[in-house]
């Protein structure tokens, strides 16, 4: 998606003039030089100096980014000027405000395109977009005021990250919603358009890029957006590639999730949209509390049952912050070369509580273990490989004001097609894991039990393994074990007492040391 750059020519003496310049003052991309692979998002908290910084750092590489700018404020203030998470206060231009401005322009000045990103990310406002949406004349002026505030703010486009759709309305509402909204974004697509201005949506990645046939999965999962009709409407598609962990321990956006939703994405939009496609980089991570197999949290030495911590779980910190919390335990984070994110283990000492046998709830210190996952600049040279893979046009970074210090680097292939660079080395070389099973009968008796047992090496303890059972074509999970300090899980079953064919296999939770691990399948058949 680069340009080409223009070639001037003159007189020698301006020739010489502009080379002494060029070896006096740092560089600055024009709008015309810049690529436009390499996007991300300021959060509407960070004053115009410290974006203008982020861009400058980028040597060049930053070419576009997306502001948190407008939001929805109900259907009497469908757009607002975002002010410390509320609409500011009424102005003569209700548009913008100084802090903007000032972004806008020392983005610009720099050749870097600026979207307005207009947000609905409040739930207690579940829906009310939706049915704002309802009707063809509130969406033909909601389109008209939209594309009237770009052009007033002076920004290049506006991004929707509707988000309220997917997460908070309820998935019954999606089949009367993706229409609205389809409508929605052909309306303001062509009025944006008319003004030279352009439109970009953000939309989540999903949670399942394919069915269980192969065919691609409309939205990833969340159906309500219509990938075709929006990228055949818009100019950019931002999938919100992270997240995939959630409220477990995990890799917030590990690399073969992020690259069957891009293989996905491109299925599902065609060859001829496939570059307005931006697969999400999150440069952030969490830190979660352990659990065992009964998602109690995992305790070292003396601590009472059913023991709760007084924080919450999924902390989020910066990749920064993330080393800072390793180096104060003496870890060196992991760089996992399956899941291109970084990781580290410790144990510290938490307050919490729990309840005694008479129903009192006592305060109690404990240790606890944590896990933590952050992303850094070997994931942007993870998400540079999908996006030359598949051709597509970018990455698009939450936060980038969180990035690390060579991430830039790690991602300037997309701006300048030189190869992709190697991820960084693991602090120890992975370790290959297996799950293996065994069953001590392969013809039990009906109405028998029977007994499978796992073994994973190399040896790793506490690892939860699931006992799965073909069913309908489907595995269903039918208890769960962790395993010893052998690294060895068992588990006794008892058949139903009619004759039949069984496939079993075992499955192991993602850890800090590998991915999810399968045994191979099990056939039985009970006489």
């Amino acid at each position: 998606m680069s340009v080409r750059k223009t070639k001037a020519h003159g007189l020698l003496w301006v020739i010489l003039g502009a080379l002494i310049a060029g070896l006096m003052l740092p560089q600055v991309a024009t709008a015309a030089d810049r690529s436009r692979s390499v996007s991300g998002w300021f959060g509407y908290w960070h004053d115009a100096a410290k974006m203008i910084d982020v861009a400058q750092n980028s040597g060049g590489v930053l070419g576009e980014v997306n502001i948190f700018w407008w939001h929805w404020a109900g259907t009497e203030r469908p757009i607002c000027t975002t002010a410390s998470g509320r609409c500011q206060s009424d102005t003569a231009t209700p548009w913008t405000n100084a802090k903007f401005d000032a972004a806008r322009k020392g983005l610009q000045d720099q050749g870097i395109l600026v979207f307005a990103t207009h947000t609905d990310l409040d739930s207690s406002r579940r829906r009310e977009l939706s049915d704002y949406l309802a009707k063809g004349s509130r969406r033909q002026a909601f389109a008209e005021q939209l594309t009237d505030w770009v052009v007033k703010a002076g920004v290049d486009g506006i991004d929707l990250d509707w988000e309220n759709f997917a997460f908070n309305d309820g998935s019954e509402t999606w089949n009367r919603t993706r229409p609205r909204l389809n409508d929605m974004i052909q309306r303001l697509g062509a009025s944006l358009r008319a003004q030279g201005k352009l439109l970009s949506i953000t939309v989540p990645g999903g949670y399942q890029p394919f069915n269980a046939d192969g065919t691609p999965n409309p939205g990833g999962g969340y159906n309500v957006f219509d990938w075709p009709t929006l990228a055949a409407n818009v100019d950019r598609l931002r999938l919100m590639t992270y997240d995939y962990s959630w409220s477990r321990p995990g890799p917030i956006g590990p690399h073969p999730w992020v690259r069957e939703v891009a293989r996905s994405a491109v299925a599902q939009v065609g060859a001829a949209q496939k570059g307005k496609i931006y697969v999400g980089l999150h440069q952030y991570g969490k830190a979660w509390y352990q659990r065992d197999a009964q998602d109690d949290v995992v305790t070292v030495g003396n601590c009472p049952n059913k023991w709760t911590p007084n924080d919450r779980d999924a902390t989020a910190l910066t990749p920064t912050r993330a080393r800072e919390v390793a180096a104060a335990y003496g870890i060196e984070p992991r760089f996992d070369a399956t899941q291109r994110e970084y990781t580290f283990d410790y144990a510290k000492s938490q307050a919490g509580s729990y309840v005694d046998s008479n129903g009192n709830r006592r305060n109690k210190t404990c240790k606890v273990r944590k896990q933590v996952w952050f992303g850094g600049e070997g994931t942007a040279a993870s998400r540079t490989e999908i996006v030359q893979e598949f051709g597509i046009g970018g990455v698009a970074t939450w936060e980038l004001t969180s990035v690390e210090g060579n991430f830039f680097q790690a991602l300037a292939p997309l701006a300048n097609g030189n190869p992709v660079p190697q991820a960084p080395p693991a602090a120890e070389a992975e370790k290959s894991f297996t799950l293996k099973a065994k069953t001590n009968k392969k013809r039990p008796a009906a109405g028998g039990k029977m007994l499978i047992k796992g073994k994973l090496r190399p040896k790793e303890e506490g690892t939860t393994v699931k006992r799965q059972l073909r069913i309908k074509g489907k595995w269903r999970t039918k208890e769960k074990a962790t395993t010893s300090a052998k690294g060895r899980v068992k588990f006794r079953i008892s058949l139903p007492s009619q004759p039949r064919k069984y496939k079993f296999r075992l499955k192991s939770k993602r850890t800090s040391n590998h991915g999810k691990l399968l045994s191979p399948v099990m056939r039985v058949r009970s006489r």
